[in-house]
């Protein structure tokens, strides 16, 4: 027993060395969550206008098909024919310096999840085009869309 007790007084000793540190996590608590992504019943379109009011140097446009980016590659980006569901247009582009930025609001899961809809997502992936999805039924907090449309925006 004299392999196991050693080891066990190695453990209380690095137990009792890191007992004076203060603990600290690199994962927020669920208050400070709460705090930062306070919850804002506003629909998420004056949402939108609110975080964009901070980016003047950007072009805003609705309703953007998907044939705008078959378009600009040329050939088809989604299987087409058949009974299958089209791909539903992108909510809005963001333009910064001739650069692209997507955003699709999806009011079900299951548009998400339609073939062509991920067809579409894998395209814009392969060939770095920025989309940025969100979900109507998702709380959508001020500052949960502020950091990942900033972020987005910075990166183009």
């Amino acid at each position: 027993m004299g392999l196991l007790d050693s080891l066990l007084g190695v453990v209380r000793a690095v137990s009792e060395a890191g007992a004076t540190e203060t603990p600290h996590s690199a994962e927020p608590s669920t208050a400070e969550l709460e705090a930062h992504y306070v919850r804002d019943a506003r629909p998420f379109e004056e949402k939108f206008r609110e975080v964009l009011s901070s980016h003047s140097d950007v072009m805003v446009e609705q309703g953007i098909p998907v044939e705008v980016l078959e378009a600009q590659a040329g050939r088809a980006i989604y299987a087409k024919g058949g009974n299958r569901r089209l791909p539903v247009s992108f909510t809005y582009r963001l333009t910064r310096n001739g650069k692209p930025l997507y955003i699709r609001l999806w009011k079900r899961y299951e548009e998400y999840d339609y073939a062509a809809n991920r067809q579409v997502r894998a395209y814009c992936d392969m060939n770095g085009i920025k989309v940025l999805d969100f979900f109507e039924y998702m709380p959508n907090a001020i500052t949960y869309m502020q950091e990942r449309i900033d972020s987005a925006l910075a990166a183009l």
